[in-house]
């Protein structure tokens, strides 16, 4: 039986969601869905190689309410093939009619090896130029703190009292237990990750050998991941807490970095906390280098 108050999130794909189950879900527990709608383009969303039209994805939304669903997410992604900002600006659009409680925008990563990089190495398509995602970037905050969300992660936004539970314990480094195919998990310094296959992993269990492989990370490796991941945050990295988990203060783990930072306009200090500032997020990765 679950805890109560819990927060049950189930991702949901809107090309293959339907009432049944999603009236399934809510009889099963969950309390949040995760909607991957990545987009209301339809032209975006066949070059992106996703099943589900813009139409489908305002269904799978309107489903959910029907069965009852007061806390759902949206996942929006910036910088697809064939994304224009006139393009965004119409899903952001779209999307804040609906009146969603949490909304995430993630950049395409494009990895080496995947159908995504051998096409665009190819010319077979063309991302938006970094210009085009920073004018993205920026329409992105602009628009959903006048419509009443919070950013509270770079990525991440939500209607008070809104924010992902287990998102947040990622931020702030805790420990988790990742169940299911493909699941990961974090205790100290290990990590760890089940069998990436459905049937694989069932078998596995059976056998008590599910895990497919795990890590081990160094003192150094922990300092800058506590780093990192609650810089993500809006309310950024507690100092003292730093200093409590890994027993030296920030500025003796890395020297003159955090002047640094605040000179560049990419951080500032705050009672007991240093945080990005709004250019400090739109370059994170720069900040992030500083830790790797």
């Amino acid at each position: 039986m679950l805890p109560v108050g819990a927060e049950v999130t189930v991702e949901a794909n809107p090309g293959t969601l339907d009432s049944s189950k999603a009236r399934i879900l809510r009889q099963a527990g969950a309390t949040r869905i995760s909607l991957g709608v990545q987009s209301l383009d339809d032209q975006v969303l066949r070059l992106a190689g996703r099943i589900h039209t813009a139409q489908d994805a305002l269904n799978c939304f309107q489903v959910l309410r029907n069965e009852g669903f007061d806390n759902i997410s949206v996942d929006l992604m910036m910088g697809l093939p064939g994304q224009t900002l006139d393009s965004f600006r119409h899903t952001l659009e779209r999307i804040l009619i609906l009146g969603v409680e949490h909304i995430s925008v993630y950049p395409l990563k494009v990895e080496e090896g995947t159908p995504f990089h051998e096409d665009i190495g190819l010319g077979r398509l063309v991302l938006p130029g970094e210009d085009v995602q920073e004018q993205m970037e920026w329409l992105l905050g602009r628009y959903l703190e006048n419509s009443g969300y919070h950013r509270y992660e770079i990525s991440n936004y939500c209607v008070p009292g809104r924010a992902c539970r287990h998102n947040m314990a990622y931020w702030l480094n805790r420990d988790y237990v990742g169940l299911g195919a493909g699941a990961h998990s974090h205790r100290g310094p290990r990590r760890w990750w089940n069998l990436a296959l459905p049937a694989s992993y069932v078998e596995g269990v059976r056998l008590g050998e599910w895990v497919a492989g795990e890590e081990v990370l160094s003192p150094r490796q922990q300092l800058g991941e506590t780093v990192i991941l609650a810089l993500r945050t809006t309310r950024g990295l507690d100092l003292d807490a730093f200093r409590e988990r890994h027993g030296v203060s920030l500025d003796q783990a890395y020297p003159g970095v955090t002047g640094d930072l605040v000179s560049q306009g990419l951080a500032e200090m705050t009672p007991g906390a240093l945080r990005l500032t709004r250019r400090g997020f739109a370059l994170a990765n720069r900040v992030f280098m500083y830790f790797v």
